[in-house]
C-alpha cells in the first residue's frame, strides 16, 4: 500500500526554487479559489494529514468543484467532479500527465515508470512495454495458469477459512508473479508473497513523513551523512529487501530465457525484445517491479472491500447468489462467459468500486505546462489530485463512521449525482450506466467505467487484467461460499476499519464466518483445482523434438544451403506480433526435467540418468527411421493414387511407434499428473486404482522411472544400451506392487496395443511449425469417431504421422515378418484445411514459418470452418502477412540475388541522433557509426531508410524500388561508385549502409571550392556511369543529377542513389532496355521519357543507357554553370513544355567561366551531342569520359 503520508509529505515539503520570499504562501490571482492562506506557509497549517478527503469535500462546498491550495510557493489543485476530470486530466492529458517528485520514494525504490514524467525514456519505454503485454490476447495466453490460481484460492478457503485474509494476499501476488515472472507461489509463508508484503510494509514506513525531514523542501538534506540521517538507513533497508526480492525473480527469468525454457512471461518477452523496446536490463527489471506493485496490492485491497461488503450487506449477498444460481447452476463453476449474463453481480462489483475506491484521491498528477480551465490557470508544476469519494459510510449499527462528517461528497459520493450516496445500493447500476440518479436529469459527462483506474494518459495499463481478475474471483466467492460477521468484532466498513494513513484503502486484517454453500460445490472446487493444476502450462511445458526443425527447414528453406542462419518468421498469436529470427527455437530442457527434485535420492537420480540416456537413444533411432520413411514415400503428384502402401523394416516401425507413443504421453495432461501429483511431497491419489498405493515418495519416484525405462527397453535398439546398468542396480522393494504399477502404466500412460502408425501424404505443404500445443488429443472435431486421432506429428511439410487410438489392423499379426506394409493416404486440400483447423483449435501461442504468403493459405481453414471463436486473431495475421509480404521478398532478395549474399550489419550499426539529417522523395538519411570488426575500426556511415507509407499499394511499390536499388548497388565496385557496406533491418523496412561523405553533394562541394577542377570531376563521373553501362548485366542509373553525386573525403566524386536503377538483361545485341515507371527529376529527364508520359497511351516510359547520357549532360551543365538545367524556368510544368519543344537545358547560358577557353568549344559540342533529340545519335558514356579527359588536359 502506498502510504498517504507520502503525498502529504510532498505537499508540505515542496521545493522552493526561483521564488520571491514575500510571495511565499500567497495565492496568485488567476488560480482557482481556495481557503485563505497564511504568510509563508500558505495552507500548510490547514492541510489534513490523515484521510484528507473529508476536508476536501468541505472546501469543495465553499470553493467549487476545482479549488486550489498553496503550500509555501507550490500549488495543489483538487478536482471534485467528473466533468472537471475530463476537462483537465483527460482532454489535456499531454499537459497534465507528469508526476510530482518525491525524493524518498525514488531513493527507496528507484526510478520507475509511475513516478517518472511522460517525457522521460523510462516512462515511454515502460508504457510501450506494458501496453504490448497487457492486451486481451496476451492475457489469454496465461488463462490456464490463472485458473490454477483461482482454483487454489477456493480450495484454500475451503480448507482454512480462518486464513481468508492471507489467502487473498497469496492469490493476488501469485497471479501477478505468474504473469510477469512465469512463477507460481502455491504457499504464502516463506515465499516471495510473504517477502513482498514485508517490503510493502517497510516502504510505507519510508514514506511516513515523520520518519524523515522535509528533504524536498531543503534538497541540501540529501547530503547529510548517514550517521545523522536515520531515514537513509530506513531507505537502504527497504531498498535491500525489495531489490533482493525482484533481483531473485529477475535472475530466474533471465536464466529461463537463456536456456529457452521461458514460457512467455511478461519479463521474458521484454528480455527478448530489449532492442525493439529500447530498454536496458535495469529498466526491464524496474518495469516488472511496477506491474508487481500495481497489480498485486490494488487487487488485494479491492477484494478485501468486496468481502467486507458481503458480510455487512447480507441481503445484497443473497440477491447476487440467487442470480448466480439461476445462470450458472450447481453443476459447474462460473466463467468469464457468464459475466455479461449477471447484471446484479456486475452492479455489485461496480458499487464496491464507488463505495470504497481503492485509491480515493487517485495518484497525483503534475502539470507540465500552464493549463487553462474556465478562465483559471493551473500553473506548470502544480500537483493535481482527484477526490473520488468521502467514505462516510454508516456502520451496520447505524453509527456514523466518522464523527465529524454529516454530509456526503467527492465524485462518487456527491448527492447531486447519486441517490443516498452513503448507502450501499448495487441496484443503482441497474438503473443507469454509471449508477447516477434517475429521478432528476443528471449530466454524466466525465463519468466512465475506468475512472477508478486513473485519468488522462496515466490510466493504468493493467485495468483490463485487474477487472477480469476481480470479476472471476467475485463470481467464484459468491458461487462457492456464504460470508457473515463473526464474534471477533472485526469486519466493519467504517473508515477506521481501514489502515491509515494510506493512498490506498486497504482493510485492517479481519475475520468472518465463511461457510461452503453445499458439499456438491465443495467437490466441484476440488475437482477443478486438480484439473487446473494438471493443465497448468507453466508447470509442464511441452517437449519439442529439435530434429523437426532440420526436417522442416531442409524441405521449406530452399536457400538454407546458401545461408548459414536461415530466416524464420515467428507470429505471436496472442500479441499479434510478427517478428523475424535467425535462431531456431530449441528445446534446451530435458524431456524429464519435471522429475528432478531436491529430495530425489541418489538411486533415483541414477535411474533418471538411465531413462534420459535411453530416451536420447530412442530419439536418435526414431529420427533415422523417419528419414527412411521420407525416402520410401514418393512426392505426391496429380496422378498419385488416393491410397497406397509403403514397406518398412519392422524395427523402424517399432521405433517410430514407441517414440510417438511416448510423445503422446509426454505432452498430455497424464504426464503432468504423474510428474506433479505422484512425484512430489503431499501427493494426492489418482482415484481408486493402482496409482493410489501408498508408496513412500522416493520409492514411488523410482518405480515410475523404472516403468519408463522398461517401456524404452521394449524398443529394438534401445535395450542393449541399458541392460548392463539394469543388471547392476539393486532390486526395488515391493516387487509385487512394482509389477502391478508397471502394468497399470502400460494401460494408463502408453496404451501401446492401441497405437497404430498412420501416414498422411499432403497435397499441399504445411509451411508452418508449432513448438507449443502441437501434440495431444486432437479429436474435438470427431467426438463420435471411435478411431479419433490421439497424436498428430508433422515431420515434413508434406508428410504427417498419426497415432490412432483404434487401429484398423494389428501390426503384430505376423510378428516374425521383417517387413511391414503401412497404408498412407494422399490428403486433399480439404483434408489439409481440416487438419490445420484442428491444430489451431489448440490455441498455439506461436507459429513459425518461412514465407509470409504461404501461412495465409495454410490457415485458410478459419474462414471455412469457423471452429475457433477468436478467428479474428488469425484474420489479423493474414492482414499482417499482406502488409509484410513485400518486405519478406525484399529481405530474401537482399540476402540472395544471383548467388550474391549481402552483409547484414544490423547488430553492428547504431543510428546517431533522434532525427534524419536529409530527406529524399521517398527515403530519409541518418548518420550512424559502424564497428567494422573486419578492419577493427569504427566508421562513420550513412543509413538510408525507406520512409513509412501506410497506403498499401504505394508501400509495396516503394519496397520493390528499395529492393531494386540495393540489389543493383551492392554488386557494383568502382572508384566513382559509392560503396554499399551492407544493410540494416528494422521491424518494418530495410536500411542501406554506405560511407558518410562529409563533403556533401557535388553542387555543395563546388560552391565551397569554386576553383576545383570541374572537368576532372565530370570525367570521373562519366567513367563511373560508363562502368554501370558496361556491367554485366548492364545497370541504368535512371536518376542522374548533381544531388545524387557525393564527394568523398579524398575529393573523388561518388555516384549514389540507385532508386531508379535497372539491372538490364541482354535482350538484343544492339540495345539494353529496362522498363519502369519513371519517378526521376524533371529537369534532367530525357525527352523520349517525357513524350511517353505526355502521350499517356498506357505504355510505361522506357529507360535506356541513352537516357542516362542525356541526364549526364545536364549534370555537366549544372556543374560548369553553377545553375540548374532549364534555369530560366521556375516550375516543372514549364520545363516539360520546353523539353517537348526541343529547347536545350542550357537556354540563356552561352559560356562557362569555369572552364579553360581552349576546352569550352569541345565541351559545348559534347553537351549538344548528348542532348540530341534522337537517342541513337548520342555518344556512349565511354566516349563522353574520353572526351572530358582530353579536354581537361588541354
Amino acid at each position: 500500500m502506498v502510504n498517504w503520508y507520502y503525498l502529504s509529505s510532498f505537499v508540505l515539503s515542496a521545493v522552493i526554487l526561483h521564488t520571491k520570499p514575500w510571495r511565499l504562501g500567497r495565492r496568485e490571482k488567476n488560480l482557482p479559489p481556495g481557503p485563505p492562506t497564511q504568510f509563508f506557509i500558505g495552507n500548510a497549517a490547514q492541510y489534513p494529514k490523515v484521510f484528507p478527503y473529508f476536508k476536501f469535500v468541505e472546501w469543495a462546498k465553499t470553493y467549487g468543484d476545482v479549488f486550489s491550495l498553496k503550500i509555501l510557493n507550490n500549488t495543489i489543485i483538487v478536482i471534485n467532479s467528473a466533468a472537471a476530470v475530463k476537462e483537465i486530466l483527460d482532454k489535456q492529458g499531454v499537459l497534465t500527465g507528469n508526476r510530482p517528485e518525491f525524493h524518498m520514494l525514488v531513493r527507496a525504490d528507484g526510478p520507475t515508470m509511475p513516478n517518472q514524467n511522460m517525457d522521460t525514456h523510462v516512462w515511454k519505454s515502460g508504457r510501450k512495454a506494458a501496453r504490448a503485454f497487457l492486451t486481451s490476447n496476451g492475457l489469454k495466453a496465461h488463462w490456464p495458469t490463472q485458473q490454477a490460481e483461482f482454483a487454489q484460492f477456493l480450495v484454500d478457503i475451503l480448507d482454512k477459512p480462518e486464513d481468508l485474509f492471507t489467502h487473498l494476499k497469496r492469490t493476488m501476488v501469485s497471479t501477478v508473479t505468474t504473469l510477469v515472472y512465469g512463477k507460481r507461489l502455491p504457499q504464502y509463508k516463506g515465499t516471495e508473497a510473504e517477502t513482498y508484503f514485508k517490503g510493502v510494509k517497510l516502504l510505507n514506513e519510508v514514506m511516513d513523513p515523520t520518519a524523515h525531514p522535509p528533504i524536498d523542501l531543503f534538497p541540501a538534506l540529501k547530503y547529510v551523512p548517514a550517521r545523522w540521517a536515520s531515514w537513509k538507513g530506513l531507505c537502504a533497508r527497504a531498498k535491500a529487501l525489495r531489490d533482493g526480492l525482484y533481483t531473485g525473480l529477475f535472475t530466474e527469468v533471465e536464466q529461463k530465457v537463456a536456456s529457452g525454457t521461458d514460457v512467455g512471461s511478461y519479463l521474458g518477452n521484454i528480455l527478448l525484445n530489449l532492442d525493439e523496446l529500447e530498454m536496458n536490463m535495469d529498466e526491464a527489471k524496474a518495469m516488472a517491479k511496477v506491474l508487481m506493485d500495481a497489480g498485486a496490492e490494488t487487487s488485494t485491497s479491492y477484494l478485501q472491500s468486496f468481502v467486507l461488503a458481503l458480510i455487512n450487506f447480507p441481503e445484497c449477498q443473497k440477491r447476487a447468489q440467487k442470480e448466480l444460481d439461476a445462470v450458472v447452476g450447481t453443476d459447474r463453476l462460473p466463467t468469464f462467459e457468464d459475466f455479461p449474463n449477471l447484471p446484479y453481480v456486475n452492479a455489485f462489483i461496480k458499487e464496491v468500486h464507488r463505495f470504497r475506491p481503492v485509491v480515493p484521491l487517485g495518484l497525483p498528477h503534475s502539470a507540465a505546462q500552464d493549463v487553462k480551465y474556465k478562465g483559471y490557470i493551473i500553473p506548470a508544476g502544480s500537483t493535481i489530485l482527484t477526490n473520488l469519494c468521502k467514505p462516510n459510510l454508516l456502520n451496520p449499527g447505524n453509527s456514523f463512521a466518522h464523527p465529524e462528517d454529516h454530509s456526503a461528497g467527492g465524485i462518487y459520493h456527491d448527492p447531486r449525482f447519486f441517490t443516498d450516496p452513503e448507502e450501499f445500493m448495487p441496484e443503482r447500476f441497474l438503473q443507469s450506466e454509471f449508477g447516477t440518479r434517475t429521478d432528476i436529469k443528471v449530466d454524466t459527462e466525465g463519468f466512465r467505467e475506468n475512472l477508478p483506474f486513473g485519468s488522462g494518459r496515466r490510466i493504468c495499463p493493467g485495468a483490463e487484467m485487474a477487472s477480469k481478475t476481480i470479476a472471476i474471483n467475485a463470481m467464484n466467492l459468491l458461487w462457492a461460499f456464504s460470508f457473515s460477521q463473526d464474534a471477533s468484532g472485526t469486519g466493519g466498513m467504517a473508515i477506521d476499519a481501514y489502515q491509515k494513513p494510506g493512498v490506498e484503502l486497504a482493510a485492517h486484517p479481519f475475520s468472518c464466518g465463511v461457510v461452503v454453500r453445499d458439499e456438491k460445490r465443495a467437490a466441484l472446487m476440488r475437482d477443478w483445482h486438480a484439473d487446473a493444476s494438471r493443465m497448468n502450462a507453466l508447470e509442464i511445458p511441452h517437449y519439442f523434438p529439435t530434429f523437426l526443425w532440420k526436417f522442416w527447414l531442409a524441405d521449406i528453406c530452399h536457400v538454407s544451403h546458401v545461408l548459414r542462419d536461415p530466416r524464420i518468421h515467428a507470429y505471436d498469436v496472442y500479441e499479434n506480433e510478427l517478428t523475424e529470427t535467425r535462431t531456431m527455437p530449441a528445446c534446451a530442457r530435458s524431456a524429464f526435467e519435471d522429475f528432478r527434485d531436491d529430495s530425489m535420492t541418489n538411486e533415483c537420480a541414477t535411474v533418471l540418468a538411465e531413462v534420459e540416456s535411453a530416451f536420447v537413444r530412442l530419439e536418435s533411432l526414431a529420427e533415422q527411421a523417419l528419414l527412411e520413411l521420407m525416402r520410401s514415400i514418393p512426392s505426391p503428384t496429380s496422378d498419385s493414387p488416393r491410397r497406397a502402401q509403403v514397406v518398412l523394416d519392422r524395427h523402424h516401425v517399432d521405433q517410430i511407434r514407441t517414440y510417438l507413443v511416448f510423445l503422446r504421453f509426454r505432452n498430455s495432461p497424464k504426464y503432468a499428473e504423474i510428474a506433479t501429483t505422484m512425484c512430489r511431497p503431499k501427493s494426492h491419489s489418482l482415484g481408486n486404482s493402482i496409482f493410489s498405493r501408498p508408496f513412500f515418495l522416493q520409492v514411488r519416484q523410482r518405480v515410475i522411472l523404472e516403468g519408463m525405462l522398461q517401456f524404452f527397453k521394449s524398443c529394438p535398439g534401445v535395450s542393449a544400451c541399458t541392460e548392463q546398468t539394469e543388471a547392476r542396480r539393486r532390486p526395488t522393494v515391493f516387487n509385487d506392487e512394482r509389477d502391478d504399477f508397471h502394468r497399470a502404466m502400460q494401460n494408463y500412460c502408453w496404451k501401446f496395443s492401441e497405437a497404430e502408425v498412420c501416414i498422411g501424404l499432403a497435397s499441399e505443404k504445411q509451411e508452418y511449425m508449432m513448438t507449443d500445443k502441437c501434440y495431444g488429443t486432437l479429436h474435438e472435431g470427431f467426438v463420435d469417431d471411435e478411431a479419433s486421432t490421439d497424436l498428430f506429428f508433422s515431420i515434413f511439410p508434406t508428410l504427417a504421422v498419426y497415432i490412432l487410438a483404434g487401429p484398423d489392423h494389428d501390426l503384430d499379426d505376423n510378428p516374425t515378418a521383417n517387413k511391414v506394409a503401412i497404408d498412407y493416404g494422399l490428403e486433399t486440400p480439404s483434408d489439409i484445411h481440416l487438419r490445420n483447423a484442428m491444430l489451431l483449435q489448440t490455441y498455439p501461442q506461436r507459429l513459425y514459418f518461412c514465407t509470409l504468403l504461404s501461412v495465409t493459405q495454410s490457415i485458410s481453414s478459419y474462414d471455412e470452418f469457423r471452429w475457433i471463436p477468436e478467428h479474428q486473431d488469425y484474420s489479423r495475421l493474414k492482414q499482417r502477412c499482406r502488409q509484410k509480404h513485400t518486405i519478406e521478398g525484399v529481405k530474401k532478395t537482399l540476402l540472395v540475388k544471383g548467388r550474391v549474399v549481402i552483409t547484414d550489419l544490423t547488430d553492428e550499426v547504431v543510428k546517431s541522433g533522434r532525427e534524419p539529417l536529409y530527406h529524399g522523395s521517398f527515403s530519409d538519411v541518418w548518420k550512424g557509426t559502424w564497428d567494422d570488426t573486419a578492419s577493427e575500426q569504427r566508421r562513420v556511415v550513412a543509413l538510408k531508410f525507406l520512409r513509412q507509407v501506410m497506403v498499401q499499394n504505394v508501400r509495396e511499390k516503394l519496397l520493390k524500388r528499395l529492393q531494386d536499388e540495393v540489389v543493383a548497388w551492392y554488386r557494383l565496385d568502382h572508384a566513382n561508385i559509392l560503396p554499399l557496406f551492407g544493410i540494416v533491418q528494422s521491424p518494418n523496412t530495410v536500411g542501406m549502409v554506405s560511407p558518410w561523405c562529409e563533403n556533401g553533394t557535388m553542387a555543395h562541394y563546388i560552391r565551397r571550392n569554386p576553383n576545383v577542377d570541374r572537368l576532372n570531376l565530370l570525367a570521373q563521373v562519366a567513367s563511373g556511369v560508363a562502368y554501370l553501362h558496361s556491367f554485366s548485366p548492364a545497370v541504368i542509373h535512371g536518376d542522374l543529377k548533381g544531388g545524387n553525386i557525393l564527394i568523398g573525403d579524398d575529393g573523388q566524386p561518388l555516384i549514389t542513389d540507385f532508386g531508379l536503377s535497372k539491372v538490364v538483361e541482354d535482350l538484343s545485341d544492339s540495345l539494353h532496355l529496362g522498363t519502369s515507371f519513371f519517378a526521376g527529376s524533371t529537369r534532367w529527364m530525357a525527352p523520349e521519357l517525357v513524350f511517353t508520359l505526355v502521350e499517356d497511351d498506357g505504355r510505361p516510359p522506357v529507360v535506356t543507357t541513352q537516357s542516362d547520357v542525356y541526364s549526364f549532360a545536364s549534370v555537366c551543365f549544372e556543374v560548369m554553370a553553377g545553375k540548374l538545367p532549364f534555369c530560366h524556368r521556375s516550375n516543372d510544368h514549364a520545363v516539360l513544355v520546353d523539353i517537348l519543344r526541343g529547347v536545350p537545358p542550357s537556354l540563356g547560358i552561352s559560356t562557362f567561366s569555369s572552364v579553360k577557353p581552349a576546352a569550352e568549344p569541345g565541351l559545348w559540342s559534347l553537351l549538344n551531342r548528348c542532348w540530341d533529340q534522337d537517342p541513337s545519335r548520342r555518344p556512349s558514356m565511354h566516349e563522353a569520359a574520353s572526351t572530358l579527359r582530353t579536354l581537361d588536359n588541354l
